[in-house]
This record gives C-alpha cells, sequence and structure tokens, in this order.
C-alpha cells in the first residue's frame, strides 16, 4: 500500500509538471530489487521436501508472509524446478527419496555455486546433526533440526533475501 501511494504522488506530481527528478524516493526502497519485492512481495522460495504436509505447512506460512512457494517432493524435482525458474532461496530437506538433499545441494552448488539453501532435517536413520553438518560443509548456509523453530527459520530466511551475490 504505501509504496503505490508513493507512486500515485509521483504520478500526480508529474502531472502538475514538477520535474520527477526532485520527487523524494522512499528511503527503505534502495535498489530496483528491493522496489520489486516490496511491490511485488518478500521474494521467491523453493522447497524441497518429500512429505507433503510439511511442504503444505511451509507454503501456507511463508505465503502469509508474502513470499511466492515453488514445491518440490525430491532433489530431482527440486533440481529441475530451479533450472526452470530460478528461486530467491531453497529450503531443503535432506532424508528423500530419489535424490536426497545431499545429492540435491552438490548437484545446485556445483551448477549454482551462488543459490542460497537452507537445509533441515529430522535425522532419519542416523542423527539430523550428521546430516545437518553434511549440508552445512556441502553449501547450505543454515541448517535446522526438525521440528524447525519457526522463528529462527524466518529470520535465517529474511537474512538470506536480504543477501546479494
Amino acid at each position: 500500500m504505501e509504496i503505490s501511494n508513493k507512486f500515485s504522488r509521483v504520478h500526480d506530481r508529474k502531472k502538475a509538471g514538477n520535474d520527477p527528478a526532485l520527487v523524494e524516493i522512499d528511503p527503505e526502497v534502495k535498489s530496483i530489487e528491493n522496489l520489486n519485492k516490496r511491490i511485488f512481495g518478500q521474494g521467491r522460495i523453493l522447497v524441497v521436501e518429500d512429505e507433503a504436509l510439511i511442504r503444505d505447512l511451509f507454503k501456507k506460512r511463508l505465503t502469509a508472509l508474502q513470499y511466492e512457494i515453488m514445491e518440490a517432493e525430491n532433489g530431482e524435482e527440486g533440481l529441475r524446478r530451479y533450472r526452470e525458474n530460478p528461486p530467491d532461496l531453497v529450503i531443503t530437506d535432506i532424508v528423500m527419496p530419489d535424490k536426497d538433499g545431499t545429492e540435491f545441494i552438490m548437484a545446485l552448488k556445483r551448477d549454482f555455486p551462488a543459490a542460497k539453501i537452507i537445509a533441515m532435517s529430522a535425522g532419519g536413520r542416523n542423527q539430523p546433526n550428521t546430516y545437518l553438518e553434511v549440508a552445512r560443509i556441502l553449501g547450505a548456509r543454515y541448517v535446522f533440526a526438525k521440528p524447525v523453530n519457526w522463528s529462527e527459520l524466518v529470520n535465517a530466511i529474511r537474512e538470506l533475501m536480504e543477501i546479494r551475490i
């Protein structure tokens, strides 16, 4: 709302004949990228998770925070979705059928070294920390054991969305 009001004022000033170069810019809008996020949402996140209920939970919660959500149920589908339309951030489970999270992270970082990744795991047969340490070594910027602390995850998402590469 705030941005559209500023654009309305800019538009009205142009009609009035004022020089658009003299129009004040909202100090929070520091780049076109930030402007687009403010107008169209916070950014696009790919959630790679084999359990539909967890994917749905992430989609509902992150959509409520104005993120656009893409979904994949395994690493193979996640790679395909990333290649088709690269998101701003990836959140991936580790233990999944077909291509698991560690294989997915390796392939993603090989093909897209700047990819921003958050990994999560309940552990499967091993302790979650074992998988998460491997994910960190492979390039995940943040790792979380399930059940995920939602406020910590949101803080990590917000921080990674601000980082430009």
